[in-house]
């Protein structure tokens, strides 16, 4: 059998998005469509940094840089989204990710008042710096 990794990633080195079909066989289009713009939101965010000579997606990871990467990507996933925002938080039940959706949700949370205040791409280089 082979071990599936992920079902989508952005690949910050050669600017490629890559998504595993095999995840979205059983699934509504629209999770697809989510998952994708999820990924468009590590792209745009990596172009951002390019311009800013930031080595934000180079650079060792950290919790709080993965939180604000992953925050970034939901933004854009949730820019097809009908679920509230309310949803969103970490710990929430509502959260697609689970119980332990810090990274994500929290991420979600952390940077969507940046983003709606400064605009994506102002609010996107405020948070790489």
């Amino acid at each position: 059998t082979t071990t599936r990794a992920s079902m989508a990633f952005y690949d910050p080195d050669n600017n490629s998005i890559t998504v595993d079909l095999f995840y979205f066989k059983n699934e509504k289009g629209h999770d697809l469509v989510r998952t994708v713009n999820h990924e468009l939101g590590h792209a745009f965010t990596d172009q951002v940094c390019e311009r800013l000579e930031s080595d934000f997606f180079h650079r060792k990871p950290s919790p709080q840089k993965s939180k604000i990467s992953e925050g970034i990507a939901e933004y854009f996933a949730h820019s097809i989204d009908d679920y509230p925002s309310e949803h969103y938080f970490a710990g929430s039940v509502y959260c697609l990710f689970g119980p332990s959706c810090d990274l994500y949700c929290g991420g979600y949370k952390e940077v969507k008042p940046v983003l709606e205040k400064l605009g994506v791409e102002k609010g996107i280089e405020s948070l790489v710096k």
